[in-house]
């Protein structure tokens, strides 16, 4: 039996439908007062601007944020967070108002990593690095401001934090020579890109699945940025005609500045009845990165049946590709 006929007369029992009231630009003199008061004196604030970036926040399409720019003027780690409540502008009496399943409150949690100045940067996938940024960097801060979120409260918040001393014992656990020694001689990764990065450390790791039927193959390639310049770069098996993984980098000289966005978001809401958290990102445009930078790159993959590991892998190459150019956000109009 369809149901259609029970949900028109639910429908029809609530009041009719009202156009809810325009929707408010949000009180950006106040974003800037609760901010710059959690950052503290450890952070000077350059400006800021609303913005559209398309993401995700939790389960929620996410869109509209304010970036807060920064200046960090002490090495060290921080963390700020702040909450918001929602108003979905129903009308008094509008049975949408309501709900155990409607969110009440939402938090959202930054760590923040400030390296020494001229200290080199771990580069990961997407533009995220570690340290965050370095002393003399800017810091985009981007603040959720999407309809219905309201009331913005910032503190900030103890490194010690159990949910902020986790990210900071993973991302901020020391790398280098541990790279360095998944190295392999000679190594399976040929850098095919000499004039823009060095080759630190080439290497093979293989995966075999529970049936003993695959092995997945990965070769990755560890490499320091070296030369100032717009370019991109692609990792590919030597035999393969399309790079599998590439990514365009604005890199600047080593005494030079960069612009980050703080990317990682511990986002929490809240209902009548639940609790639900999880990790988000908000980024995605050309990340700026400084010579001497360091990242771990993909050069290809492929894969062969049983559980056998190979005494040689296939050759992987990491090579120049053309560069593109993506904003970190769209300034909003007239805001």
């Amino acid at each position: 039996m369809s149901c259609r006929p029970l949900l028109a007369l639910v429908v029809a029992a609530g009041p009719p439908a009202v156009a809810p009231p325009p929707r408010p630009a949000p009180k950006v003199a106040d974003l800037k007062a609760g901010l710059t008061a959690a950052l503290g004196s450890d952070f000077e604030y350059l400006g800021g601007e609303l913005g559209r970036c398309k993401t995700s926040i939790g389960t929620w399409a996410a869109e509209r944020f304010w970036y807060a720019k920064v200046r960090p003027t002490r090495a060290g780690r921080y963390a700020i967070g702040y909450e918001t409540g929602f108003d979905f502008l129903f009308p008094p009496g509008d049975p949408r108002a309501g709900g155990w399943l409607r969110p009440t409150r939402a938090v959202y949690v930054l760590p923040i990593a400030v390296g020494k100045e001229g200290e080199p940067r771990m580069v990961g996938r997407g533009g995220a690095a570690y340290p965050h940024a370095n002393v003399g960097d800017t810091l985009l801060i981007p603040v959720h401001v999407d309809w219905h979120r309201v009331g913005h409260t910032f503190r900030a918040i103890d490194p010690a934090d159990r949910e902020v001393a986790s990210y900071f014992s993973v991302y901020g656990e020391p790398v280098h020579d541990g790279y360095l020694k998944l190295g392999t001689d000679p190594s399976p990764v040929t850098n095919r890109a000499a004039g823009k990065v060095k080759l630190l450390a080439g290497w093979g790791t293989s995966i075999g699945n529970r049936p003993g039927t695959h092995t997945a193959h990965h070769l990755s390639a560890y490499r320091e940025f070296t030369a100032p310049g717009e370019y991109a770069l692609g990792g590919r098996l030597a035999d393969a005609k399309e790079a599998e993984e590439v990514a365009s980098f604005r890199v600047v000289a080593k005494d030079r500045p960069v612009t980050v966005v703080l990317e990682h978001v511990y986002y929490t809401e809240r209902t009548v009845r639940f609790r639900s958290s999880g990790t988000s990102h908000v980024g995605g445009g050309t990340p700026e990165v400084r010579v001497g930078d360091r990242m771990v790159f993909g050069a290809g993959g492929y894969g062969t049946g049983g559980l056998d590991h190979p005494k040689e892998y296939r050759p992987g190459v990491v090579e120049e590709r053309p560069f593109r150019a993506a904003a970190h956000y769209t300034p909003e109009p007239g805001r």
